[in-house]
């Protein structure tokens, strides 16, 4: 394959590969195999599931900003698909449950999608992981029950479909204050 192509179907700026194409540099045998690569080859290579396209705009990185934020472990993307697997909570070890807490604690819906964006990692098993976390019984789970769409009837005030709907309980309550207020 030409550098042309190699730099348009893999992101790979041309002055790197200037750079890698001198026998010298480190990455001098990464370029011999690349120019020794089909076209189809890189096309196939592509369209497997767990290949993660690198991007010039957005390399996900206010998600890796905020799960490596004062912490002595550097996460990288692959570490996030391997947190958000389909192995239960419980089963997890510990970094991948930082990695979750994290996530849950100090990201947002946006981050979410972004989340959800990456290759490999499913909303239902996402919905799933958080159920069995502690952040779902945290100060953040209102938060997030409205996000990820999960009625919960064991609060006071619950949510389905970003409507909130009040026991009947409560609303007798509300009401005889209401009136004792007067």
């Amino acid at each position: 394959m030409k550098q042309v192509e190699i730099t348009k179907k893999l992101n790979i700026p041309t002055s790197t590969l200037k750079d890698w194409s001198n026998s010298e540099h480190p990455r001098h045998d990464l370029f011999q195999l690349l120019t020794k690569l089909l076209s189809n080859e890189i096309e196939s290579i592509q369209a497997r599931p767990d290949y993660i396209k690198k991007s010039r705009t957005q390399n996900y990185h206010r998600l890796l900003h905020i799960l490596n934020r004062n912490t002595n472990v550097s996460f990288t993307i692959n570490d996030i698909i391997h947190a958000f697997n389909d192995i239960p909570y419980t089963q997890k070890i510990d970094e991948e449950k930082l990695i979750i807490e994290r996530f849950f604690k100090e990201c947002d819906e946006v981050d979410y999608k972004n989340l959800i964006a990456i290759k490999g990692i499913n909303k239902d098993t996402l919905k799933n992981i958080y159920k069995d976390s502690i952040a779902s019984r945290s100060l953040y789970s209102v938060q997030w029950n409205k996000i990820l769409n999960i009625t919960s009837i064991n609060e006071d005030n619950y949510y389905t479909d970003n409507i909130m709907h009040i026991p009947k309980g409560i609303s007798i309550i509300q009401k005889l204050r209401a009136t004792n207020a007067h």
